[in-house]
Parts: structure tokens; sequence; C-alpha cells
């Protein structure tokens, strides 16, 4: 078998460890020739390792789909957590409350076969907007929850927040990856993902057209600047709104090529300076309202 590095994020369950793992003194923590469950997977990524080596398993193209989703799904949760705790020190939600949340309805909306179809295209062509997609949706989720939406809502702002991004699959990687400042042009190719992504689900029978305008008008600002058409804050939708704060929370939270990522707080007061111009009040507050409870 020929051994294979991969990122702890990307690495399947069934994989075989080709190496012993080891703390900072040598001492043994995980050994050689086990085999990555979801238990030994989220134990790695709560040590904080970032890669290993593994002998690849052989599964078949319909088991390795629903392998990457789940696996992105169970290190998501993780994520999800450890902001949790890191905002608010376990309590920003109740584990009941989130589990309730994010185990049965967000697992079935990622698995729902044009969202399935999409995130493991997406999987493997670019793993940042990947994740930013399934965290837009998980926090989307949570905003859904302050609002008390009802569990047929809850469902569709999750998939407004998987799919906002979607249109990126037909932006060029050397944009979407660019480390130097954008070109005016390049930046007017970028500010098309909007238009191209309502294009592909327009006429997805499974996505309603709530869904589908926030994928549109996810970069509409209040007061009329954003784009694609320019829209003022009456006119842009509840879920677009919606997901325009979770998108904006989660890059400034994530680390990209470009620019690294800042801390919960300082990204709590940018997105305070972009109220009612950019970011709908009400919305925004209610956001931050609950989150800062977890600092102050």
């Amino acid at each position: 078998m020929v051994k294979n590095k991969r990122d702890i994020v990307t690495c399947e369950y069934g994989d075989i460890l080709a190496e012993n793992i080891v703390d900072n003194v040598g001492q043994l923590l995980i050994k050689e020739s086990t085999i990555i469950d979801k238990n030994i997977k989220m134990k790695l990524m709560e040590m904080g390792v970032q890669y290993i080596y593994v002998y690849k398993n052989q599964e078949s193209e319909k088991e390795e789909k629903i392998m990457k989703i789940n696996d992105i799904y169970e290190k998501d949760r993780v994520i999800i957590k450890k902001t949790f705790e890191r905002l608010s020190q376990g309590k920003m939600l109740e584990t009941r409350e989130a589990n309730e949340i994010s185990d049965g309805l967000f697992e079935k909306i990622v698995n729902e076969p044009f969202i399935n179809n999409y995130l493991t295209d997406l999987y493997e062509r670019d793993s940042y907007t990947y994740i930013h997609s399934l965290n837009v949706g998980y926090y989307c989720m949570v905003l859904g929850k302050y609002l008390k939406f009802s569990h047929y809502n809850m469902g569709e702002i999750i998939k407004a927040g998987v799919l906002h991004d979607i249109g990126k699959i037909k932006i060029p990687l050397k944009l979407l990856n660019k480390k130097e400042k954008l070109s005016k042009e390049e930046f007017e190719i970028i500010k098309l993902h909007p238009l191209l992504g309502y294009d592909i689900v327009k006429n997805a029978d499974s996505i309603s057209e709530d869904v589908k305008l926030a994928v549109l008008m996810h970069h509409e600002k209040e007061n009329g600047s954003g784009y694609p058409n320019g829209l003022k804050g009456q006119d842009i939708p509840l879920y677009a709104k919606i997901c325009a704060i979770a998108d904006i929370y989660d890059a400034l939270t994530t680390n990209r090529a470009y620019k690294k990522k800042i801390t919960p707080t300082h990204a709590f007061k940018i997105l305070r300076s972009m109220a009612g111009d950019h970011l709908n009040v009400e919305l925004l507050l209610i956001f931050l309202e609950n989150a800062y409870r977890c600092y102050f």
C-alpha cells in the first residue's frame, strides 16, 4: 500500500494510519495501523493535528461521495462546538439545543441530492469555499434559532447559507485564491458569482424561490450600493440579509490565502460599523447581542 500525506480534514473513515501519532515528548498517542473512524478523527482534530500519513482506503465512488460530506460535517461540528466555546465559554447555546439544530436537520439538508452533488464537486475544486459554505450554513442556522424560525424555515435558511456561493464554482480559481489585490476587471468577474449561482439553481425543483433569491442577492446592501442589482433594504429578501451577516462573519474569522483571520471580538466591531449602510440593523443587533453575551 502507498503511504499518503493527508490533511486531517480530508482523511476518510476507513483510512489506515501509516505512522504512530506522538506528542511533543515522544509519548505514543495513537498507534500505527489504527483505522480512522469518527472518534479517532475527532480526537486528532481536538489535539490540533493538521496532517497525518495514511494508507488510502479503496471505496466505491458512491461511498466516497457520502464519506466526504459526512467527513466535513463531523469536522464542522468540531469547529462550531469550539466556536461556541470560544465565543461564550459554552453558554451561547446549550449542548442539547445545538445538537437538536445541527445533528438531524443540517445533515439532512447537506445530503439532499442537489446540495450533495454541489458540495462534492466543490470539495474537489475549492476547499476554502467548501468549508466556508458549510460554515455559513451553520451561522445562518444559529441566527435562525435566535429568530425563532420554524423547522421548515430553519431548513430553508440552512440551504440558503450552504448554497450562497454556488456561483463561485464557475469563477477561475486563480482569482478566488489570488494573494495580491484584485484589479478592477478581476473584481468585476468575482462579482458575477451571484448571477452565476442563480443561473445554476433557478431550474432546480428542490430549491425554493426564497433560497434562489438569497443566492442572487446576498451581496446587496441596505443603502443600495451592493450587487448585482443595487437593491435597497426594503427590496432585499430576509434570507439574503441573514446570509450576508453569516458570510461576512465567517470570512472575517477564517484564514485566506490573502489575509489572516481576526478575532471574533474584532469581527463584531467591524460588523457593527456596517450596520445600516451595509447590513440590516435589526438582524445584526440580534446576532451581536447574543454573541456579546459570551464576552461581556
